[in-house]
């Protein structure tokens, strides 16, 4: 059971790996980021931009738990799933659901990190959705 968290983690990886290609790719041809101003602090000068790169894991999340079940490119390589405990059938709101969990996640990310590793290794949407991965 130990080992699910390690395929977790590396299908996570796996996942940030490819929509960071493929926005790179993305950005090269249509230029996705853009410069918000420039400051200098300490004869430094810096760049402040945004970049649409969360928005486009979080679109690629959403996209694969719609239509796929939850099953993402990272979860095929390690053979992970999705399954529902409450009920036979994954229901559409339910990953839904699971996908907005995610976000609030990835958005409160050390807190996540401080609740994985220190209150029973979950994470949000592990605690309050129905569904789990195996």
């Amino acid at each position: 059971m130990k080992d699910i968290y390690l395929k977790r983690f590396l299908a996570f990886l796996i996942d940030f790996v490819i929509v960071s290609f493929i926005y790179k790719i993305l950005d090269d041809m249509l230029s996705l980021s853009f410069e918000i101003t420039e400051l200098t602090l300490f004869e430094t000068k810096i760049k402040l931009s945004f970049s649409f790169m969360i928005l486009s894991f979080y679109f690629y999340m959403i996209l694969f738990d719609v239509f796929n079940k939850g099953i993402t490119f990272g979860k095929m390589i390690f053979n992970l799933s999705i399954d529902n405990t409450t009920d036979t059938n994954l229901q559409v709101v339910d990953l839904l659901k699971r996908s907005l969990l995610k976000i609030i996640s990835i958005i409160i990310l050390p807190i996540s990190i401080l609740l994985y590793l220190f209150k029973n290794k979950y994470l949000l949407q592990d605690k309050y959705s129905p569904l789990k991965v195996v």
